[in-house]
């Protein structure tokens, strides 16, 4: 009886062992399966902040002493000289040509502060406002186009922007430097270095250079976050490994880390898992 009790015992154990090995074995294949690794290169990477300013810009207004119907024979940031013919007005007495009434970029739409130069925009301390033009409609002494007569001057909120210079982004193709020209208690002004018509139809809405990070640019589904502060799961040789990192934002699906571990100060890329859920650190992946 005894040893009927030990053998049933031992097939017992036996059977638990290899359903033990059995899940085992299934969840190195499911963690297998679903595990996701990614190749991420350190390097400088440049991060970006989203700001709203006022853009400012001197320009002459273009009004006609009649009612009428434009048609524009320059397009929006076209360089045009003093005197030249931008468009042809039609009114109930005939056709009338448009003239520059300065040398500058043409845009159609108006500002409501005209000056000569960005220091009496600036000294004029009214709420400088720009406004686009959609209609052909013309009314009698009201303005319709504009000439841009200086560079554009970025106002932002002194508590963004202290700087002595700024590098402005566009786009991913556009760049611009900014000179802080002159500043008050609410506002740095800064004047771009040369005319870009990207920033006049971004709305105010544009980005600054907030730092240059040395890290890796990797997909936030990577990103682990214990007590309040954020990890990497990496595969350092075949072991699971946390690192801590700082976090920038980067666009909506990748973020840039910078790695606080200076024992991977001389690492040139690191196995990033991208599934770090599924695993414990000390976890051993195998080479895949």
């Amino acid at each position: 009886m005894n040893a009927k009790k030990i053998i049933v015992t031992i097939a017992v154990l036996v059977i638990i062992v290899l359903i033990l090995g059995l899940i085992n074995d299934l969840r190195a294949f499911v963690r297998k399966s679903l595990a996701g690794l990614y190749t991420a290169n350190f390097g400088y990477f440049e991060i970006y902040k989203e700001v709203k300013g006022n853009l400012l810009f001197c320009a002459k207004n273009i009004s006609a002493d009649q009612d009428g119907s434009i048609q524009f024979l320059k397009d929006d940031f076209d360089f045009v000289h003093k005197d030249e013919v931008v468009g042809i007005l039609s009114t109930k007495d005939g056709i009338v040509d448009i003239l520059a009434p300065a040398s500058g970029y043409f845009v159609k739409g108006f500002v409501n502060i005209e000056c000569d130069n960005v220091s009496q925009l600036i000294e004029n301390q009214k709420i400088f406002r720009f406004a686009w033009i959609e209609s052909d409609k013309v009314l009698k002494d009201k303005p319709f186009a504009s000439i841009v007569v200086s560079d554009l001057t970025v106002a932002l909120p002194i508590s963004i922007a202290k700087d002595n210079s700024l590098t402005i982004f566009i786009n991913q193709f556009v760049k611009g430097e900014a000179k802080l020209v002159y500043n008050n208690e609410e506002y740095c002004f800064y004047e771009v270095s040369e005319f870009l018509p990207q920033i006049l139809t971004s709305n105010g809405y544009l980005k600054i250079l907030e730092k240059t990070v040395y890290g890796l640019k990797i997909p936030k589904n990577a990103l682990i976050k214990k007590s309040g502060e954020y990890f990497i799961y990496i595969v350092n040789g075949n072991i699971i490994k946390d690192v801590k990192v700082a976090v920038f934002d980067y666009d909506p699906k990748f973020a840039v880390v910078k790695v606080e571990n200076p024992d991977f100060n001389d690492f040139s890329s690191l196995i990033v898992v991208l599934t770090p859920r599924i695993f414990k650190i000390g976890d051993v992946v195998g080479n895949f």
